[in-house]
């Protein structure tokens, strides 16, 4: 008998220690953390530096009178490069993979640059410096943080085009002229609000004739004017 209580109560002992563990609070497993992926859908805004690659063509073009300042047909090409600095802004919209957006930018463009003509050393073409502005259609295709993207729009710009003669004269300046510009680039996502972007843009400004204001017998000149843009930006996405 004193066997048996003894198998009885181990018995019920067991039970109750198997109960008590299964009462005992069980550690929770964290959670896996939950990945959202980037999106370039929203306004955005930044700054940009780079290199300007510009040139004006000037021909000589015949006066009131009919004469040319030297030949008719006359060419010659000043070229310019400087620095460029400016701002932009934009929005994108992202679905799937493709990204659509647009975006303005002002900056400015630096450096000089003088050609003589063919015909005399004396009839010198300048490019000065000036100030442009964009409003541009972007559209791109992005794998998570990289976006790959091409762009076109409009452009105005001031090249500061003008001819002078030592000693004799000089033509007004080609000012502010409108134009059209496309390019691409490529921009990547370092945080979930800041980008860094590399672009190049191609511009053409068309072409502007200009004088001394003697439209009878000054120089009349007409110059075509276009360059590109190499910037390195970085954007702030809100």
């Amino acid at each position: 008998m004193r066997i048996i209580a003894f198998f009885v109560a181990a018995a019920l002992l067991g039970a109750g220690g198997a109960s008590a563990a299964d009462l005992a609070p069980r550690a929770v497993e964290p959670a896996a953390p939950v990945y959202l992926p980037f999106t370039w859908t929203g306004f955005y805004a930044g700054a940009n530096i780079g290199a300007d690659f510009s040139t004006s063509k000037f021909t000589d073009m015949p006066a009131g009178n009919g004469l040319p300042w030297n030949a008719i047909g006359d060419t010659f090409s000043p070229d310019r490069t400087g620095f460029t600095g400016g701002i932009q802004a934009g929005y994108n919209w992202q679905m799937s993979h493709f990204v659509l957006g647009a975006e303005a930018d002002f900056g400015y463009l630096g450096g000089t640059g003088t050609a003589s003509s063919n015909l005399t050393p004396l009839t010198v073409g300048h490019i000065g410096t000036g100030y442009y502005g964009t409003l541009r259609a972007r559209a791109g295709f992005a794998v998570d943080r990289l976006l790959i993207f091409a762009t076109a729009g409009g452009i105005v710009a001031d090249q500061a085009a003008y001819m002078s003669d030592t000693g004799l004269t000089a033509t007004s300046k080609t000012g502010a002229q409108g134009g059209w510009t496309a390019g691409g680039g490529v921009e990547y996502a370092f945080t979930d609000n800041w980008t860094v972007k590399l672009d190049a843009l191609y511009y053409d400004l068309g072409s502007k004739t200009v004088n001394d204001g003697n439209a009878v017998s000054g120089p009349t000149f007409r110059i075509k004017n276009s360059g590109e843009l190499v910037r390195l930006g970085i954007n702030y996405k809100f």
